[in-house]
């Protein structure tokens, strides 16, 4: 003890977990936690979200989103390739198939929507979903509002079972 007040000063000063030292600040500010976003979904109103890899070489992530889609985006780019309304409220589970191209979707609907590519134009996609950059822009909106205001009002809807 005597030794730690010699170093310390001669008195000893409790420990901050909210200091950080310098060898801290340094990792830090090169740590990456992730290496690519994908990001024009929303999620703020229920707990679960899942990401998948998608295609045979996982060159897509699909992911559900709080406004009633499916979003799939090039791995590569993050560019969105398509978003596709397939809920009527929520899409919260995105399921690619693991040997042919399907994908099963699932929400706060009371059923399982599987997908497959079998329209050719999106004149014979009636889901696919034609804004993508006012889907977006609503969407980075609704992440910024406070969760508890968004289900008031016009927003607001009960489920009778």
């Amino acid at each position: 003890q005597q030794q730690q007040q010699q170093q310390h000063g001669s008195e000893q000063q409790p420990y901050n977990c909210l200091e950080l030292s310098d060898a801290e600040y340094q990792w830090r500010s090169k740590a990456k936690d992730y290496s690519k976003r994908y990001v024009g979904h929303c999620n703020t109103t229920t707990d679960i979200k899942e990401a998948n890899y998608f295609g045979s070489d996982g060159d897509f992530i699909v992911a559900g989103s709080d406004n009633e889609s499916f979003f799939i985006w090039e791995r590569n780019t993050g560019k969105i390739r398509a978003i596709y309304k397939a809920d009527v409220s929520i899409v919260n589970c995105v399921q690619p198939h693991p040997e042919i191209c399907l994908l099963a979707t699932s929400g706060i609907d009371h059923d399982i929507k599987i997908w497959s590519p079998i329209a050719p134009s999106a004149d014979e996609r009636p889901n696919l979903v034609e804004y993508v950059d006012k889907t977006v822009e609503d969407n980075q909106q609704k992440m910024k509002m406070d969760p508890f205001n968004m289900n008031s009002g016009m927003n607001a809807f009960c489920l009778n079972g």
